[in-house]
């Protein structure tokens, strides 16, 4: 008796886990397909330290802002180099087309040549978000299996918390 509810109450729980992950979007796939994407001009700041920096922090206040003038902004993410942990160092732009950003001045310009591009759609709720390294693994499987080449760089769409469009370029 004693063995059996401790068994359905385990149960119980592996189910709610698996009820919660998938109300949160778990177990959506990736959206994988190749597409030709147009000049994205950018405007934004590029950052250079470690991830607990506070300058880090005021930064993506500044992308913040503009956002929060121009609902319809979106975010966009270069990271150059990746933290593995809190003290390492990392290099990301952050920022959004430059169409919505008058005064220009402290801001760093960028521009994404057109072309074509793998590009990645999830939707899922951040609590289950893929880790950035296994969507860049799902996108460098998709381009090796499409004879495509690698991609060099990744650049992080952010249209929503629950929606994130990874574009690849592609030579």
């Amino acid at each position: 008796m004693k063995y059996g509810s401790i068994a359905l109450i385990i149960l119980f729980f592996v189910g709610l886990g698996f009820y919660v992950f998938n109300r949160l979007g778990g177990f959506n796939p990736i959206e994988l397909n190749v597409q030709q994407i147009p000049e994205i001009s950018l405007i934004g700041i590029h950052y250079k330290g470690t991830p607990d920096n506070e300058q880090l922090i005021t930064s993506f206040r500044r992308i913040e802002n503009i956002q929060e003038k121009n609902p319809q902004a979106v975010l966009y993410t270069i990271y150059y180099i990746e933290p593995a942990g809190k003290r390492d160092t990392m290099e990301v732009f952050m920022g959004v087309e430059s169409s919505y950003v008058q005064e220009r001045e402290g801001f760093v310009e960028r521009t994404i040549p057109a072309g074509k591009a793998i590009m990645a759609i999830i939707k899922r709720d951040p609590l289950v978000m893929p880790s950035p390294k296994s969507i860049k693994g799902e996108i460098e499987s998709y381009a090796l299996s499409n004879g495509l080449s690698k991609p060099t760089f990744f650049i992080d769409r952010i249209v929503r918390t629950s929606e994130v469009q990874v574009i690849a370029p592609i030579q």
